[in-house]
């Protein structure tokens, strides 16, 4: 049971790109049509803005997450219902802190971005609505400790597939009665997440029932300051990664246009399902990694990121691949008439997504080991890297968009060579690891890449049918190829095999 439950957590992962690769291919083309191409930019810059709501209750629901389950890992219970209560108090006052301060600043959009006169009020409640879907969202991964704790991820990940599916439902009803109006994403936006917010306090309650809740007997004051000092690298981290996601839709909107900021926002969500997949998976290892560290074991931590690490990279690039040898032919028929330069873009987006992506599980193993201060600083640095950076690649040298992505990729690529450099010396990472993922996945992304570009030189054509067949072909080369060079991806194999296989044997993840 343990292997198989470790591989729903695995394939868990892929069920949020899934439902949101559905609703974005749906929803996209229903706003640009119906809204234009101006109204559908303020759409994934309003979802970029809003991440600042939950800037303190990230950081402090990760060290929760992390002090209580090292607890319970110790078998300290009285510690675990400690943490846990401590961090609800907190949790609750910052809440209503960043809601009230939210709310304000919905009131004064028009001094971050253009906003056109006829659009202003419709974009107002889009942002106030999501601000307050996005803070329950910091509620609900709050009280998702308990399938965390007991390693069953997969609940929480089916549960945001599933109410991401739910938006989609909601929108549609909205459109069909009351007409397109961006505020009916917010308000879906808001009925999703309240929603998941009543599922993560049930699994609490079922799974993590010995962690009583009763903040007023189990908050103390030794448990605020553990949380505080964990947690405030974790903000400043978070203050620099948030501002890098939003400065580059709002680059895009100032330095050339708000319809290249919706261009450039339909690309962010395409390659955004690198983000995703790479960010579930360093919440696994996250989990993985606790236990192998709390037992002092650093071989078998090393030994388990790179085992995840070329999963990681081997699962992105076969996809990857697909995308960038059918990128024109996607657009085309996905957007039609909107689709002129994105293909090119997209190529840009996912080489550098492909680069940059899987190095960020480097900071899995330094969180954990409480090794969070060039993490903070890395991620400040990425805010006058990305400035710097845009400035010269779009107007200097008049990249456009293209420029925009470099100028990014760039700069997180900076951001965590500085961690695995870190990671190197006070974690004992391998460097090895790193440069032995990254040579598997390359082999698979040329791999894949050319077998789709000898499909389209025998069968010319951007079909629908055509791009299915591509996505046949990627898969079966793309897990061809790392089993054959890699045995981490073999182990994988194996781990997948269903137990009821004679002769088959489980082994534990």
């Amino acid at each position: 049971m343990t292997v198989l439950r470790g591989f729903a957590n695995v394939v868990s992962g892929l069920l949020q790109p899934i439902a949101s690769v559905g609703v974005g291919l749906i929803l996209t083309p229903l706003i640009i049509s119906r809204m234009g191409m101006e109204a559908y930019s303020y759409w994934p810059l309003c979802n970029s803005l809003t991440l600042y709501v939950g800037l303190i209750t990230v950081a402090l629901t990760s060290s929760v997450r992390r002090e209580t389950v090292y607890a319970l890992d110790r078998d300290d219970l009285p510690q675990a219902r400690i943490y846990f209560n401590t961090g609800l108090v907190l949790m609750l006052v910052f809440w209503v802190i960043v809601v009230v301060a939210g709310m304000l600043a919905s009131l004064q959009l028009q001094r971050i971005v253009v906003l056109k006169p006829a659009l202003a009020a419709d974009v107002r409640w889009l942002f106030l609505l999501t601000i307050l879907a996005t803070s329950l969202d910091i509620l609900a991964s709050l009280f998702f400790v308990g399938a965390y704790s007991c390693n069953r991820i997969y609940i929480e990940k089916s549960v945001v597939a599933l109410t991401t599916l739910g938006r989609l439902v909601f929108v549609a009803v909205s459109f069909g009665l009351f007409g397109p109006s961006l505020r009916a994403l917010g308000w879906s936006a808001l009925a999703a997440s309240a929603l998941a917010l009543i599922i993560s306090v049930g699994t609490c309650r079922k799974y993590l029932p010995q962690v009583t809740l009763h903040p007023i007997r189990y908050t103390t004051r030794p448990a605020i300051f553990t949380l505080a000092h964990f947690g405030k690298w974790l903000l400043i981290a978070a203050i620099g990664v948030y501002l890098f996601q939003t400065l580059q839709l709002v680059l895009a909107n100032r330095l050339l246009s708000p319809e290249d900021a919706g261009r450039y926002g339909i690309v962010l969500q395409v390659v955004g399902l690198f983000v995703l997949v790479a960010g579930h998976v360093g919440y696994i290892l996250s989990r993985k990694l606790i236990t192998c560290i709390s037992r002092n074991d650093h071989a078998a931590s090393n030994a388990v990121f790179r085992r995840y690490y070329v999963w990681t990279l081997c699962g992105l690039t076969m996809p990857g691949a697909m995308l960038f040898a059918d990128a024109d032919a996607l657009f085309a028929c996905w957007l039609k008439g909107h689709a002129a330069g994105l293909g090119a873009l997209l190529r840009v987006g996912i080489v550098v997504s492909l680069v940059v992506q899987p190095m960020s599980l480097i900071n899995t193993p330094l969180l954990i080991s409480k090794r969070l201060r060039t993490n903070a600083i890395a991620s400040i640095l990425l805010v006058p890297c990305l400035i710097v950076l845009s400035y010269v690649l779009t107007r200097g040298l008049g990249w456009g968009l293209s420029g925009l992505l470099v100028a990014a990729g760039i700069a997180m690529l900076f951001r965590n060579i500085l961690l695995l450099i870190d990671a190197r010396r006070h974690c004992g990472l391998l460097v090895t690891s790193v440069v032995y993922a990254s040579l598997i996945g390359f082999v698979s992304f040329c791999g894949v890449l050319l077998t789709v570009r000898v499909r389209q030189w025998l069968v010319p054509g951007g079909s629908l049918w055509l791009m299915a067949l591509d996505t046949a072909l990627a898969f079966g080369v793309g897990v061809m190829l790392p089993f054959l060079i890699s045995s981490d991806c073999r182990l994988l194999a194996k781990q997948v095999v269903p137990s009821w296989v004679p002769g088959r044997n489980l082994r534990r993840c």
